[in-house]
């Protein structure tokens, strides 16, 4: 009864808690600036994917490849938001199917489907 009778005459200066700060919350690629690329390969033939980031006026050596087999789909994770050479080629005579910029924006995800001629 004494507790009881403490907690009520207690000023409420006292009792009072410093307001909580919610820190504003952010999602992991905004705070890395990263995206992700998806390519899907709808054709009947396998794609070699080239991808360069451009630095300034150039582009970064030492390019990122791969090979993407024909009906298939792959993606490329965390890369870096900005802007991006991407080219599209045949894996057996290296005919260049699309070749072209990008821009990357962090959080925002890019899809690209490569259709039949």
């Amino acid at each position: 009864m004494v507790e009881l009778v403490r907690v009520f005459k207690t000023p409420k200066t006292t009792l009072a808690q410093q307001p909580v700060s919610f820190a504003e919350r952010k999602d992991s690629c905004a705070v890395k600036n990263i995206s992700d690329i998806s390519i899907k390969n709808s054709t009947d033939r396998s794609l070699l994917v080239t991808v360069y980031r451009r630095n300034g006026n150039a582009y970064e050596p030492g390019g990122l490849s791969f090979k993407i087999m024909a009906r298939n789909q792959e993606t490329i994770y965390e890369l870096k938001a900005g802007i991006y050479k991407i080219k599209y080629e045949t894996e057996d005579d290296k005919k260049i199917i699309q070749e072209g910029e990008i821009k990357l924006l962090s959080c925002i995800n890019l899809f690209k489907e490569i259709k039949n001629e």
